[in-house]
């Protein structure tokens, strides 16, 4: 599947708590790559409540499987665009994110 980066940064930035977000595929033993997200948040919310609400939004496979809120803006290049390289080569390691999330179950609102 393919994954638009900014799709899922626009739901992120959607998010009251987001300021800004930065998505990237690393390294997945199932899928090859798995999108992950770098996001600089307000302080309010956890991760849980971030991926629950993009899974809302998002397809499954669109999904963040990591995410890391960072308690500082995100690194910028001297065009003030994100670094994502910056970003990819400190996450490139799966095991520097928290562990693996995956959407809360939701029952139907009856």
């Amino acid at each position: 599947y393919n994954v638009s980066p900014s799709e899922v940064e626009a739901v992120l930035a959607r998010h009251d708590a987001v300021i800004e977000a930065a998505v990237f595929a690393i390294k997945d033993d199932r899928f090859a790559e798995t999108p992950c997200a770098c996001i600089y948040t307000a302080g309010e919310g956890s991760t849980q409540e971030i991926l629950d609400f993009c899974a809302e939004r998002l397809a499954g496979f669109k999904l963040p499987r990591f995410i890391a809120c960072l308690d500082k803006p995100l690194p910028r290049l001297s065009n003030e665009k994100i670094d994502r390289r910056t970003l990819k080569a400190r996450f490139a390691d799966s095991t520097k994110f928290p562990p693996k999330l995956e959407p809360s179950r939701r029952q139907p609102a009856n």
